[in-house]
């Protein structure tokens, strides 16, 4: 099949492979699949690295990269990520590939709906040879032309053309049967269907239909009929009523060439505006490309500048001698020294904060000792209590149980009103002791917290610690090697002089 021009798209991106990395490919879309090549070159040579087929896609959808601007192609067997230099370009790029994935629901003017041979919408309609008479053809061939109307859309153009009367289909002037007579009779082989079809299929039809009739009005001319002598036997009733006169043939053949060069140029005028619109299209997306570049470069001469900056000033603090040289290092070897006694002290100052930290770790760890044991030793002497105050309580029910019926009122009521009254005390001490040793818990639970606190802590300022000392060990070993080639320098400053002296 010929490739869609309208969704045809080409351009540079980038694609993550399975490794995980980036690489740089001229990718080339068409109406079913994503090409792409190493460069364009490539492209033109038919050297392919790799398809991604449409035909399977599901989605596609923006995706956020580490670079530039990304977006994945989802299929049926795998994701595609792929990545543009601007957010225009990956817009234009889904948008392309949408398209291409779900096309529009308009009809190709390139592409016959109908095949040849179908059944037509009318029953009977698809084979019957229509004769026309020479007062009817003019105002219907008129009304034909017409009512033909065009309408174009988004891509393509459609025509819709309105259908005839049914009673004047089924009227015997329109469908006769075919008889061989001496005359040359105008036939119009299309149906009902033939002129619903699609636009392909009427430009067909009219041109068919005007070769028909430019071979019919030659056919006539050289049988030496006119128009007078048609219309005599017309009125002597030997001609069929299928005849037409040369003049209604020759209007509606200029009727019919006429309407056919309206189409052709508003085809034209449609194909003239779609070349404008993917005109204007590439030089916006070049437009795009163009700025994407010029702020690369951009870029790159900023880092190009300012490394020549450095290189410069490199390069004349060599040329002022060695005078020069010694003072930029006796400079940086004092800001060394400045630096490294404030990390001295910095150093000496987490040290002093860490043995305070750890002396607060070892207070706090004697004092949850200390609480610990306190919580044992109450936790002990409650459950005395409680089994002492049981005892007590089985000891007065057995005491109440052994009192007789016979003594008086008053001394078991007595006794029960001390039991009561005792049992109340001995029930209040244990409330007080219950909530003591929860408040003991809930104190040792803090200590716990405090001590886990603590302990990060602790191990936080440890680890900074070791990361200090580690980098002032690096710095030191920096500061001696500078005074290493300082005093190299030095040394070859003063034999130079020596030799010259000599």
């Amino acid at each position: 099949p010929q490739p869609d021009l309208l969704n045809f798209k080409k351009g540079w991106m980038s694609i993550l492979d399975e490794p995980g990395e980036w690489k740089k490919h001229w990718f080339v879309l068409t109406d079913s699949s994503l090409k792409y090549y190493r460069d364009s070159t490539a492209e033109e040579a038919d050297e392919l690295d790799g398809e991604i087929d449409l035909r399977s896609c599901t989605d596609v959808t923006e995706y956020a990269v580490q670079r530039n601007y990304g977006f994945q192609i989802h299929t049926k067997d795998a994701v595609y990520t792929l990545s543009a230099m601007t957010s225009g370009i990956r817009r234009n790029w889904i948008e392309a590939l949408r398209k291409t994935v779900r096309p529009t629901s308009a009809p190709d003017v390139t592409k016959p709906c109908q095949e040849p041979g179908s059944p037509s919408p009318i029953e009977g309609a698809a084979s019957c040879t229509c004769w026309w008479n020479a007062v009817s053809w003019p105002g219907v061939a008129a009304g034909a032309a017409g009512k033909c109307s065009f309408w174009l859309g988004d891509s393509v153009p459609t025509y819709t053309v309105e259908e005839e009367n049914c009673q004047s289909l089924k009227s015997p002037k329109f469908f006769t049967p075919s008889v061989e007579t001496t005359g040359t009779p105008l036939l119009l082989h299309q149906s009902r269907g033939d002129r619903r079809g699609p636009p392909s299929d009427s430009h067909e039809a009219l041109e068919k239909e005007v070769q028909s009739l430019r071979a019919q009005l030659e056919a006539w001319r050289l049988r030496g009929e006119t128009p007078q002598n048609a219309r005599k036997s017309q009125e002597d009733g030997h001609v069929p009523p299928g005849y037409i006169s040369q003049e209604a043939c020759e209007r509606s053949l200029a009727e019919m060439e006429s309407s056919h060069q309206q189409v052709m140029e508003q085809l034209q005028r449609h194909h003239e505006r779609e070349l404008q619109r993917l005109q204007q299209e590439k030089e916006w997306l070049l437009a795009e490309e163009t700025a994407a570049t010029a702020s690369a470069i951009e870029a790159m001469k900023k880092a190009y500048q300012e490394e020549l900056s450095r290189e410069l000033s490199k390069t004349r603090s060599l040329q002022q001698g060695p005078d020069g040289l010694r003072k930029q290092h006796q400079s940086d070897v004092e800001a060394l020294k400045r630096e490294l006694q404030v990390l001295s002290e910095r150093y000496s100052q987490k040290c002093l904060e860490i043995g305070a930290l750890t002396r607060q770790a070892e207070e706090r760890e004697d004092t949850l000792r200390r609480c610990q044991q306190e919580g044992q030793e109450l936790l002990r002497h409650n459950q005395e209590l409680h089994t002492r105050l049981s005892e007590e309580i089985d000891r007065l029910r057995s005491f109440i149980a052994s009192q007789g019926t016979g003594n008086s009122c008053g001394r078991p009521e007595r006794s029960s009103c001390e039991l009561e009254v005792l049992l109340r005390v001995k029930e209040n001490e244990l409330q007080y002791l219950k909530k003591e040793v929860q408040c003991l818990r809930d104190e040792l639970q803090g200590m716990q917290k405090d001590k886990r606190f603590t302990s990060g802590k602790y191990q936080d300022v440890y680890v900074e610690l070791n990361h200090i000392k580690t980098r002032s060990e690096r710095e030191i070993e920096q500061l001696k090697e500078h005074l290493r080639l300082a005093m190299a320098a030095l040394q070859e400053k003063e034999s130079t002089r020596n030799s010259l002296a000599q």
